[in-house]
């Protein structure tokens, strides 16, 4: 810690920190923060489950599509990929067939 560090106002550096915490630029290039150990990934919690289950018949718009052309929904964040011939606005009722820890899979019903 050189002098300037050393002589801050408490607040100044807690304002920094708030900031730092807000995902505010604090001036180092974001290749050293990760490094630093300063961007840590949020995992939910063990027993966190899926909003949707295998089975589950849903209804969803499809927001996009994928690399392969399957189209692209969302339940409360959670990504399905959808088999089929899909358009981008529709609704469409489905059939979950697959649940994976970032995405499921699904077929129309």
């Amino acid at each position: 810690m050189d002098e300037e560090e050393a002589n801050k106002p408490e607040e100044v550096e807690e304002q920094e920190v708030a900031e730092e915490a807000a995902g505010e630029p604090t001036g180092e290039p974001e290749a050293v923060q990760e490094q630093a150990g300063e961007e840590k990934k949020e995992y939910a919690p063990r027993g966190y489950s899926k909003p949707v289950q295998v089975g589950d018949e849903i209804e969803v718009t499809v927001e996009g599509k994928g690399r392969t052309g399957d189209g692209v929904a969302k339940v409360n964040g959670y990504v399905i990929f959808i088999k089929g011939e899909t358009e981008v606005g529709q609704k469409y009722r489905i059939k979950v067939v697959r649940i994976g820890r970032n995405f499921a899979t699904a077929e129309l019903a």
